[in-house]
């Protein structure tokens, strides 16, 4: 039984931990990867407002530039694609590709494309060239995924965006600029984000885990102690008392589980006492009636015909008197008590038979008659009823 409570205790503080531990796992992982959903967007949303921004502007002073030029030569405009190019360049972000492309249908007139990375160039994609050429002048964005070693094709990768846009070359026409922005330090605030929230997330289910083991113990240990007193209880400790702190619920239980053994306990007493009472009254009984008992069991064995030929005979009393003119007689009781006292002899069948269907009755002047004499049976004569 003791083992069996154990079990009980230690299963039950064992499911209640577990149960709160795997509640609180599932409800930290899905809060966990709420708000790294939650910054992740916020962070690419406002990175990518931010490159719009720094985008249009960008485009604009390149519009401004190009507007501006004398340049009629091709010599002339292949050197100032180069300086738009190195101004792009200097005046973004540090992480910033440019490129400033011919488009794929137009004449080759002998001037050459403009990049700054050209192992990037393929983070264009045709579809992307395609909406740049339709949307005239409008800016279209495109995430992308930037490696950060470009020459090993197993080099991992960060995230980025491009923007495309066209511009208006003299004599050139129609030229697409890119701008590629590589987003590394942005992954790098977001994986510092998510390393805070998985340390918090461990703290917290470490905290969730000490104060449910606390908690746990204080609602388990009355109930153990409980437990423990109704197991003393069912040994026979009628004693065992539960200690009462407070108000709450735990000390009602304290308070409910003595009241029940104090009721325990008296119903006991009062029952082992009963037992006591009605031991010593069938001793009582017994003893008085064990004299009457002996007493009955030998008349018969006197006086039943069973017993002509061995039926032991006693003689007479002097208290015996003889039978009265009517021939009736009855036995006495005080001459059985004396003749049981005499030593006893053999009587003839005839005797014995007459002693035994005789009718007795006490007499005030006993003397014993012949038969009584021959028999050993005192009786004395009386008048017939």
């Amino acid at each position: 039984m003791r083992r069996a409570v154990w079990r009980w205790r230690s299963s039950m503080q064992l499911r209640v931990v577990t149960s709160t531990l795997v509640v609180g796992i599932v409800a930290l992982a899905a809060l966990g990867a709420y708000l790294s959903d939650s910054v992740r967007d916020g962070l690419f949303e406002r990175r990518v407002a931010e490159i719009d921004l720094e985008s249009a502007q960008s485009t604009e002073r390149a519009r401004q530039t190009l507007d501006a030029s004398p340049a009629t030569t091709v010599s002339e405009i292949q050197s100032l694609l180069y300086d738009l190019h190195g101004m792009l360049l200097s005046s973004g972000s540090a992480s910033r590709d440019v490129f400033l492309w011919r488009p794929e249908d137009q004449p080759f007139i002998g001037l050459l494309d403009v990049s700054s990375n050209n192992q990037l160039e393929q983070l264009v994609s045709p579809e992307l060239r395609e909406a740049t050429v339709e949307a005239e002048g409008k800016q279209v964005l495109q995430p992308v995924a930037v490696p950060t070693a470009p020459s090993d094709p197993d080099s991992p990768v960060v995230p980025g965006v491009v923007v495309g846009t066209t511009v208006e070359v003299p004599v050139a026409g129609t030229y697409e600029l890119y701008y590629l922005y590589d987003l590394e330090s942005d992954q790098e605030t977001l994986t510092f984000l998510q390393s805070v929230l998985l340390v918090g997330a461990v703290v917290l289910l470490a905290l969730l885990a000490a104060i449910t083991t606390l908690v746990t113990r204080q609602a388990v240990l009355p109930v153990r102690q409980a437990a423990s007193v109704a197991e003393r209880l069912a040994d026979g400790r009628l004693d065992e008392r539960l200690p009462v702190k407070g108000h709450d619920e735990m000390a009602s239980l304290a308070r409910t589980l003595n009241e029940m053994a104090q009721s325990l306990q008296e119903q006991i007493g009062r029952m082992e006492e009963l037992s006591m009472l009605q031991r010593r009254f069938v001793s009582d009984v017994s003893h008085e009636l064990r004299t009457p008992l002996t007493t009955i069991r030998m008349r018969p064995r006197c006086c039943t015909p069973r017993a002509r030929t061995s039926t032991p005979c006693r003689d007479a009393p002097p208290s015996c008197s003889r039978p009265s003119s009517t021939g009736s007689r009855t036995c006495s009781p005080t001459c059985w008590r004396s003749a049981a006292s005499t030593p006893a002899r053999r009587c003839s069948t005839r005797s014995a038979a007459t002693c035994a269907t005789s009718s007795w009755r006490p007499s005030s002047t006993p003397r014993p008659s012949p038969s009584a004499r021959a028999c050993g049976c005192p009786c004395t004569s009386g008048t017939s009823r």
